[in-house]
């Protein structure tokens, strides 16, 4: 970052020893009227000189001061709903010196930018973008968080990564991770697209590295069947093998979109190509 212009310690105390969230939360819970005071006339002095979004970040300071003191950032997460609110959160994590800088050429991004800072958890724009991408964000994170969990419970150290989308197909091509497992959530009413994508040897988004002959034979097998019943059921034993093998383990079901085994009954109701349209109660057949 270019041009750094350090803070005046003599007129900002408190607001000049914080480099971090982590420093901030060394003060007593009764200064944050203070530092949240010196925070609002920092943003003043440093976006009336180098311009850029003003009002909206003026009206979240007590908040942002609030949710960093809180909570254990950037492990704890925090999603901006309006990007353009996020001056004072960059002033808090580590680019204060430099926010004088936004809008300028290699300056300070005037929203969350994700290789700017951990601390940016998403790239949002204006608005209303938030509650999808954190809804993803705590999907991901729960089901990914079970496979650390269990791999420590039997001494392998594991650490998730968040990295962007558009890193991650190519990440993943390369093999730069140690474990991968393939918890796709495409649909099975949508078979070809899953099963040759994801599972056929050789695939490159086969990023587990699953070959097995008798499921490429079966893939291949229910992709000519053009009986839907009979095709239904070719999932279903493609679906087994896959979860008797280990390539894709079943850790939570989106019951909006899978076609489960045959014994369970009428459980999808909408969009999916086998079960279309039906409301009727789920019941098991043993």
């Amino acid at each position: 970052m270019s041009n750094p212009a350090p803070i005046d310690p003599a007129r900002y105390p408190r607001l000049s020893r914080i480099d971090s969230p982590a420093d901030l939360r060394r003060f007593d819970e009764g200064e944050l009227p203070a530092i949240a005071d010196e925070l609002r006339a920092y943003l003043i002095e440093s976006v009336g000189r180098s311009g850029g979004h003003f009002g909206a970040g003026l009206g979240v300071i007590e908040l942002t001061t609030a949710l960093h003191y809180l909570y254990d950032t950037p492990e704890d997460r925090i999603v901006w709903d309006v990007g353009h609110q996020c001056y004072p959160h960059k002033i808090l994590t580590g680019r204060r010196d430099n926010i004088h800088t936004v809008k300028q050429k290699d300056g300070v991004a005037p929203f969350p930018k994700r290789d700017e800072s951990p601390y940016d958890t998403f790239g949002v724009g204006h608005s209303s973008t938030s509650i999808s991408a954190a809804l993803g964000m705590a999907i991901a994170n729960q089901r990914a968080g079970f496979v650390v969990s269990e791999l420590k419970q039997v001494g392998v150290e594991a650490t998730l990564k968040q990295i962007d989308t558009a890193q991650w197909h190519p990440m993943v091509t390369r093999r730069e991770f140690q474990i991968g497992a393939n918890l796709t959530g495409l649909g099975l009413d949508d078979p070809d697209a899953n099963f040759y994508e994801n599972y056929a040897c050789g695939s490159p988004r086969n990023y587990g590295d699953y070959c097995s002959e008798d499921v490429s034979r079966l893939i291949e097998q229910q992709s000519q069947e053009i009986d839907q019943t009979r095709r239904l059921a070719l999932v279903w034993q493609i679906q087994k093998k896959l979860e008797e093998d280990a390539a894709r383990p079943t850790m939570g079901w989106r019951t909006d979109r899978f076609a489960h085994y045959p014994y369970v009954r009428n459980l999808i109701l909408n969009q999916v190509t086998y079960n279309c349209c039906r409301l009727q109660e789920v019941w098991l057949d043993k």
